[in-house]
């Protein structure tokens, strides 16, 4: 693509979730960055880092671990990943939409079983 662009200004959550409207391809060592990339359904890179588990368990939920870009690769491994994610733009970015949506919906179904486990809990 063009355009490539490294944000180090201070933005709230606000700011940041709409900037992902103007998004190809994220790439990030930050979980919620890479599930506001999937909320709108935009393709991205997840950086394993350190937390390699606290990110493999979100590509794990997405049944997306060919979006894992390791940082030991070879330059030329790195562009071959960037270049896939991009040729796959349009299925990658429709799985993650579909996944974001079923996700939505079992977190939705979990609220009332939350709800009445802590009144359970008060009333003990």
């Amino acid at each position: 693509k063009e355009n490539c662009h490294f944000i180090t200004q201070e933005l709230n959550v606000y700011e940041t979730f709409r900037l992902f409207l103007l998004t190809d391809l994220h790439i990030s060592n930050r979980r919620h960055a890479n599930a506001f990339a999937v909320m709108n359904g935009k393709p991205f890179l997840s950086i394993s880092i350190s937390l390699a588990t606290h990110m493999s368990a979100l590509l794990d939920t997405l049944e997306s671990p060919d979006l894992e870009l390791s940082l030991q690769l070879e330059v030329d491994s790195l562009i071959e990943k960037v270049n896939f994610v991009f040729s796959e733009e349009e299925k990658i970015s429709s799985r993650l939409l579909e996944k974001s949506l079923l996700l939505k919906e079992q977190a939705q179904q979990h609220i009332p079983i939350i709800i009445a486990a802590l009144q359970a809990q008060e009333m003990s």
